[in-house]
């Protein structure tokens, strides 16, 4: 099987981007986001594009010259409204990071209060359980992050603290990360973890430090100086 895949890199620049400016993607044929950087492309571990990026872009997909005139308006009204009530609009979570349970639409109120209600541990809950059974609830504004989605600018520093009642795996499309039964991290709606007990998995970072100076070649330095 062919999976087009689209590199971890640039779906990590585009998703970021999403969250700092109004972002259209037009596309002109199928393409697929490994989830799991570690493991080989598979219909399960693969999301598609337009998934991936529903509520936070506008998408489209054009085939034939013919669609490029009415894709471009959809887009342009795209542009002009607004597509997220706030903090606690279910469209703000990142797709890939929240597990949910079932395919339920987030276009309509209806499908948005049916995503919450599903996602609910009680009726008088103030957060939200994933399939994987992570709590995501709004955590202190304590950075000066500020992202915007689908034309709707968030609280400076919003995020989530994210506590895993089980060993967890969260794969971002471009990070792998894993979070210990009783721990919590700090997820943003663009999808970047930061803190608590989380440890990065993939990408390793071993391989990003500078190369050391050889000794022979830094002693050499020093008599030179």
């Amino acid at each position: 099987m062919v999976f087009p895949l689209i590199s971890a890199q640039d779906i990590s620049g585009l998703y970021r981007r999403a969250h700092r400016a109004r972002t259209v993607v037009i596309a002109f044929g199928s393409a697929k986001i490994l989830l799991d950087g570690r493991e080989l492309p598979s219909n399960k571990g693969c999301m598609s594009l337009e998934k991936f990026i529903r509520y936070k872009c506008f998408y489209v997909l054009i085939s034939r010259l013919e669609e490029v005139e009415k894709g471009w308006a959809k887009a342009l009204d795209w542009m002009n409204e607004r597509h997220c009530e706030g903090p606690n609009d279910p469209r703000c979570f990142p797709v890939a990071a929240f597990d949910a349970q079932g395919e339920c639409s987030l276009d309509s109120a209806a499908g948005r209060q049916e995503f919450i209600a599903l996602h609910k541990e009680t009726k008088s809950s103030k957060h939200l359980t994933d399939a994987c059974g992570r709590t995501w609830q709004r955590g202190p504004d304590h950075s000066r992050d500020l992202i915007q989605v689908a034309g709707t600018t968030l609280p400076i520093g919003f995020h989530w603290d994210v506590q895993a009642a089980r060993n967890s795996t969260i794969a971002t499309g471009w990070e792998v990360w894993h979070l210990p039964k009783g721990g919590y991290t700090n997820i943003h709606p663009d999808a970047m973890v930061r803190g608590g007990h989380a440890t990065k998995k993939y990408p390793s970072s071993a391989g990003s430090s500078k190369p050391k100076t050889p000794k022979a070649a830094r002693s050499q330095a020093r008599r030179k100086k």
